[in-house]
């Protein structure tokens, strides 16, 4: 599990997961098309997966299930960090 505040999530791994977001799924209106409406991700090659796209920075816990086994994880990235003022 991971605590995050961002816009963006994205992730370069290898294998499947499920995709959890304060423990539960993520919203259909940030979840990106790379994600199931259940929460899974398929990765089957190697290349950035996006996983959420907000208007504004989310707060939360992101926790990422290995679906088969084991995952690897090669990167994971958050953007959209800083606040504009």
């Amino acid at each position: 599990m991971v605590q995050y505040k961002a816009h963006v999530a994205k992730t370069c791994e290898k294998g499947g997961l499920h995709f959890l977001l304060d423990g539960r799924l993520p919203e259909q209106s940030i979840a990106c098309t790379d994600m199931d409406r259940n929460g899974e991700v398929r990765l089957d090659e190697p290349r950035m997966y996006n996983l959420l796209k907000a208007d504004r920075p989310l707060n939360g816990v992101v926790a990422v299930q290995a679906r088969e086994g084991t995952y690897q994880a090669f990167a994971f990235t958050f953007s959209g960090c800083a606040e504009m003022t």
